[in-house]
């Protein structure tokens, strides 16, 4: 089952052999300022519930993740992160991205205000994973177990996940400093290579939709596009 997440806290959920549409409802954190763009499961279950914990993140506003315990037909927010950061007055952005390998929350903010700044810098900090037993937990500075900022930036920015140590990041739709409209970055999470975009996806001219979100399931790359359609990417040679 496919879980996709709406802006304005709205959940979409699909059976992933046959694309139906299977419920359509919102989320706990149903609230206007929840741009949703970022989703991820992560590691534990919450009582009685046979999914993982999802994440929701990308408020415009507060710049909090919600944790949210979901079925295929509904959704009830049990946890609000809040960000306490010394930047998190002047960066924008606010996703959050979780590593189940290395079990940390990845937080993900950029720098200048404008999302369409070819120049702007994607700043990363990490935590550990909160337990889901508060309903509301606040991350400062203290809390930050590294930071560093990522070595390229591609404007318009959507979901991402980190698979095989890889931070995959979709972008589109506008061209970044390399000339690329719509793609998916591949960055390197080992800190002895200082987090290098190592490889990317060039869509252009391929699908020209931006892209809202990727996954990687039984090693099957999957992304969403805000035309409403799914594809899974197939690699060559």
């Amino acid at each position: 089952i496919i879980f996709q997440c709406c802006d304005g806290g709205y959940c979409r959920t699909y059976d992933l052999n046959t694309g139906a549409l299977i419920a359509d409802f919102p989320l706990g954190s149903n609230v206007s300022t929840n741009h949703a763009g970022g989703v991820n499961f992560g590691l534990e279950f919450p009582d009685g519930s046979e999914y993982p914990a999802l994440y929701v993140s990308g408020d415009l506003t507060t710049k909090d993740c919600y944790v949210e315990k979901v079925t295929p037909n509904r959704s009830e927010l049990i946890q609000t992160i809040h960000f306490d950061l010394d930047n998190n007055s002047s960066f924008n952005g606010a996703q959050v991205v979780i590593d189940k390998d290395r079990k940390r929350l990845i937080y993900q903010q950029r720098e200048s205000t404008s999302i369409s700044d070819v120049d702007n810098k994607f700043h990363i900090y990490e935590f550990a994973i909160p337990a889901l037993d508060d309903s509301e937990v606040i991350l400062t500075s203290s809390d930050v177990l590294c930071e560093y900022v990522l070595t390229h930036y591609s404007p318009y920015y959507q979901g991402a996940c980190i698979h095989n140590g890889q931070f995959l990041q979709t972008h589109g739709y506008a061209v970044d400093k390399t000339g690329v409209k719509v793609g998916l970055l591949f960055f390197n999470m080992d800190i002895t290579d200082n987090r290098d975009l190592i490889t990317r996806i060039k869509f252009d001219g391929l699908i020209d939709y931006e892209p809202q979100g990727v996954t990687v399931y039984n090693n099957r790359l999957i992304m969403s596009f805000v035309n409403s359609t799914y594809y899974e990417i197939q690699f060559k040679g």
